[in-house]
C-alpha cells in the first residue's frame, strides 16, 4: 500500500526546527461523534467499501446496528481487505511510518500512541454518542454481534462443553438502561453477571479485547524496535456506575472489573511486560466533579 505523509513530514520538520518534541498517535479509528470531536474524518474509503457488502467487519450490537468508528477485532485475522487481514493493515501503516519518518524517530518524535478502538481507546464502542443511541449515564451495550465474534463465542462455549452458552446476553438492557433495570446486571437474577454463564461470557469478552490490544502493541514494539521511540496506548475512564456492584458500564466497554477481577491491574501488568506506556483518561477528575450515576 502507498501512504501520503507529505503534510505530516512538513509538520515534523517545523517541530524539529523549533526544537519541539512530538508524540504521534497512529489513528486507526474514525474521528467524529465522540466528546471533543469538532471534525469528521472517517475510515479510509477503500476500507468502508468492504463494509458496504459486509457490515460484519464492524462492531455490531444485538439490534444488528453497526458502528464504523473502528474495525471489529473479529476481523483481526480475516483476509478481507484485498487478501490482507486487519492486523496486516495496521502493521503496514506502522512500517510505512517508520520508513517515512526515520530521520525524526527518537529525536523529534519521542512516542507513538497506537489506536486500539473508538476514540483511540482500548475499548468496545459500547457507549455511542452518534445517532443518539446513548446518553450519559447509560450502561451501554455489548458489541460482539458481528458474525466473526459470534463464531468465536460459539467455539469457546462448545470447547467448554456448554454449547448453550455460545451467545451474548439478551437480558442486558439497552444503551440507556441503569443496571437495576436489567436482569444481567442485577444481583440474584438468572444468568446474571455473577452466574456461571455470566462469568464465562465476561471472561471471553474481555479476553478478546486484551488479545487484540496485545497483538497490536507487540506489533508496534517489533516495528519500532530500533527507532528509539516509546509506545503508548489509551484506556478509557469509564467512571459511571463504578460504585454499582456490577460495574455495568465498564463491562460493556470490555473491562472485567467485578467478580473479583481487577481489569486495570491486569492491563497494567500486560503493558508493563511489553514496555508500553498507559494513558488513562479521566484520572484528573474528582468525586466532587461527578457525583451522579454512582461514579
Amino acid at each position: 500500500a502507498t501512504y501520503n505523509w507529505t503534510a505530516y513530514l512538513q509538520l515534523a520538520q517545523l517541530l524539529q526546527d523549533a526544537g519541539l518534541e512530538w508524540q504521534v498517535e497512529l489513528s486507526f479509528h474514525e474521528c467524529g461523534g465522540n466528546v471533543g470531536d469538532i471534525v469528521n474524518i472517517p475510515l479510509p474509503q477503500w476500507v468502508l467499501a468492504v463494509g458496504e457488502t459486509n457490515f460484519d467487519i464492524f462492531y455490531r450490537d444485538r439490534w444488528r446496528g453497526y458502528n464504523s468508528e473502528y474495525l471489529s477485532l473479529g476481523v483481526d485475522r480475516q483476509p478481507l481487505f484485498g487478501g490482507r487481514t486487519a492486523l496486516e493493515l495496521y502493521e503496514g501503516v506502522m512500517r510505512s511510518f517508520v520508513s517515512a519518518f526515520a530521520p525524526y524517530l527518537g529525536g523529534t518524535i519521542t512516542q507513538v500512541k497506537v489506536s486500539l478502538g473508538p476514540a483511540g481507546e482500548m475499548r468496545y464502542p459500547s457507549y455511542q454518542l452518534r445517532y443518539g443511541k446513548w446518553r450519559y449515564c447509560g450502561i451501554g451495550e455489548f458489541q460482539c454481534f458481528d458474525k466473526y465474534m459470534l463464531a468465536s463465542l460459539e467455539r469457546e462455549a462448545e470447547a467448554l462443553g456448554q454449547p448453550s452458552w455460545g451467545h451474548p446476553p439478551y437480558n442486558a438492557g439497552h444503551y440507556n438502561s441503569a443496571p437495576c433495570e436489567t436482569e444481567f446486571f442485577t444481583q440474584g437474577r438468572t444468568n446474571n453477571f455473577e452466574s456461571p454463564y455470566g462469568r464465562f461470557f465476561l471472561t471471553w469478552y474481555s479476553r478478546m479485547l486484551m488479545q487484540h490490544a496485545e497483538s497490536m502493541v507487540r506489533t508496534a514494539r517489533r516495528v519500532f524496535s530500533a527507532s528509539g521511540v516509546g509506545i503508548a496506548v489509551k484506556v478509557a475512564g469509564v467512571h459511571w456506575w463504578y460504585a454499582d456492584m456490577s460495574h455495568a458500564a465498564e463491562l460493556t466497554a470490555g473491562y472485567y472489573n467485578t467478580n473479583g477481577h481487577d481489569a486495570y491491574l491486569e492491563l497494567a501488568k500486560l503493558f508493563s511486560l511489553i514496555d508500553v506506556a498507559l494513558d488513562f483518561t479521566c484520572l484528573e477528575m474528582t468525586n466532587l466533579q461527578e457525583g451522579t450515576c454512582h461514579s
